[in-house]
């Protein structure tokens, strides 16, 4: 809730004029989604169509049908142009109290919806890689727990530190290395052949490089509000892609 629907369309249409323009970008060497707010997601769709930019929800309902009013099916998001869904927040977690039980409610309706879950997971409080990765892993398992028929699809693991999210500066790149090449080796075991793991908490520029071994992107909050920073934090990413494919 940080634009307005106006603020959501203007910054789109910057997006679309100087993203998603960018030769990594169209050539998909990177792959680049945005998560509006839910009324805005259709007008997102229709503004991004003939690009590479994609779509998808901040949330959606841990039920498929029925008498839930206000929510909205993974369904109907699937059928407007959604193609990733954003699940377990922290916030969400925190603010609406939504469980492990929940979250692999709503990671099951993504999948068997065609859409690519985002599941956000991370520790409460700083301590050990060790610790942290332990709490991330139990919560990925969890919420893969009643999509055992869906693993073969595509998964993407947003790790967010909850201490680290809306402060001055990221969580520190070895932490974060240590934490998710732990969480990679992990999660092998869970049965997924297609996991894939981003960065969000603080994240900004001068990061993606500092951690480039150990994730598969960057899931950005605050820092992607400027276009203009935007851009710079795509270029990075670009520069370090065309650097890893030497």
């Amino acid at each position: 809730m940080y634009f307005s629907a106006a603020q959501t369309i203007e910054w789109a249409g910057v997006v679309k004029s100087q993203i998603a323009t960018l030769n990594s970008i169209k050539d998909d060497s990177i792959e680049f989604f945005v998560l509006p707010s839910t009324p805005m997601i259709s007008q997102l769709v229709s503004t991004f169509v003939g690009t590479p930019i994609r779509v998808g929800s901040q949330n959606h309902a841990a039920s498929g049908s029925g008498a839930f009013t206000g929510e909205i099916s993974a369904q109907m998001l699937s059928e407007i142009g959604c193609k990733f869904a954003e699940i377990g927040h922290a916030e969400r977690r925190r603010d609406f109290n939504e469980t492990d039980e929940t979250i692999a409610q709503k990671v099951l309706q993504a999948l068997s919806n065609q859409l690519t879950p985002v599941i956000c997971v991370g520790e409460l409080s700083q301590g050990t890689p060790e610790k942290a990765a332990e709490v991330c892993t139990e919560q990925i398992k969890a919420s893969l727990s009643l999509s055992a028929d869906y693993l073969h699809q595509r998964i993407i693991i947003a790790y967010e530190p909850v201490w680290a999210i809306g402060v001055d500066a990221p969580a520190d790149a070895a932490y974060i290395n240590a934490v998710c090449t732990k969480i990679k080796a992990e999660s092998a075991g869970f049965g997924t052949t297609n996991l894939q793991i981003l960065y969000g908490g603080s994240a900004d520029q001068g990061l993606f490089e500092k951690i480039a071994e150990s994730v598969d992107g960057l899931f950005l909050g605050r820092s992607a509000h400027d276009v203009k920073n935007l851009k710079k934090i795509v270029e990075e990413v670009e520069n370090v892609a065309l650097e890893l494919a030497k």
